[in-house]
C-alpha cells in the first residue's frame, strides 16, 4: 500500500517573478482558525493557493458527519471547481491553523495571470495530474488494515509537514483530534486510538495530544508491507 502524500505544489513549479505577479494579482487573505473559506454548495467562483497554515477539505457524508478528503499547506490549492465548470462547491474548506493565508484566484484572474505567465497553466496542469494519482492511492488504502491507514496518514503528514529531528525521526505537531484522524483514514475514533496504541508499541510512532515523533522510514516500510497482509 503506497504512502498518500501531497508533495507536488503548485508553488514549487513557479519562479521568483512568477510568484510576485500572483500576488499582485491576486492580493492574499486572512482567515481565523475555524473560519470556513467556504461551505458545501457556496459557489465556486475562485480557486485559493495556500500561503500559510493548514486547510482541512471535507465532505458531508450520509449519516450527517464529515469525511476529511485532504489536509492542504503553503504551496497548495483548493476550490478548482470552476476549472471543470462545476457553479457550486461540493466540498467545505475550513482553516486549521491561526492565521492561514490564502489567495483567491477568480477564472478571470486565473485567465490574466496565464496569459502573463504561461508557466502557471502548466504548472497548473502538473499539480492536478497527480491528484489523479493521489486519488488512486487513496482507493487503494481503503482495503488496508486500519493501523496501516492511521500509519500512511501519519507518514504522509510527517513528510509534508514534519520537522526533521534526528536522522530519521520527523517531529510532527498534527492539528486532527482522533475524531478527525478517523474522519481522514474512514474508521471511528476508538478504533483510530487503538491503532496509535499499536503503532506506539512497535516503535514507529511516539508522543500523543497531537504531538509525535515519527520513524519516517520504518513507518514507511510498515505502511508498504500491510499490503501483503
Amino acid at each position: 500500500m503506497p504512502v498518500i502524500a501531497q508533495n507536488q505544489k503548485l508553488l514549487q513549479f513557479l519562479a521568483p517573478e512568477e510568484r510576485n505577479a500572483l500576488e499582485r494579482i491576486c492580493p492574499p487573505r486572512k482567515f481565523k482558525k475555524g473560519q470556513a473559506i467556504y461551505r458545501y454548495q457556496d459557489r465556486a467562483d475562485d480557486l485559493f493557493i495556500v500561503h500559510e497554515g493548514k486547510v482541512k477539505i471535507t465532505a458531508p457524508t450520509a449519516d450527517g458527519g464529515e469525511r476529511i478528503l485532504s489536509i492542504l499547506g503553503p504551496g497548495d490549492f483548493f476550490g478548482e471547481s470552476f476549472l471543470s465548470g462545476q457553479e457550486r462547491h461540493t466540498t467545505d474548506a475550513v482553516a486549521m491553523t491561526e492565521p492561514v493565508v490564502a489567495s483567491p484566484v477568480c477564472l478571470d484572474k486565473m485567465l490574466e495571470l496565464t496569459a502573463k505567465q504561461p508557466n502557471v497553466a502548466l504548472a497548473l496542469a502538473r499539480v492536478l495530474a497527480s491528484r489523479v494519482q493521489e486519488l488512486e492511492a487513496q482507493l487503494e488504502a481503503t482495503t488496508a488494515p486500519v493501523t496501516a491507514r492511521v500509519g500512511g496518514a501519519l507518514a504522509s503528514f510527517a513528510e509534508r509537514f514534519g520537522e526533521q529531528n534526528g536522522t530519521n525521526m520527523r517531529k510532527l505537531k498534527l492539528d486532527l483530534t482522533h475524531e478527525e484522524l478517523a474522519a481522514f483514514v474512514g474508521s471511528t475514533r476508538v478504533t483510530v486510538t487503538n491503532a496509535l496504541g499499536e503503532l506506539r508499541d512497535m516503535g514507529l510512532v511516539t508522543g500523543t495530544r497531537g504531538e509525535y515523533e515519527i520513524d519516517l522510514p520504518a513507518l514507511r516500510d510498515y505502511v508498504d508491507s500491510a499490503s501483503f497482509i
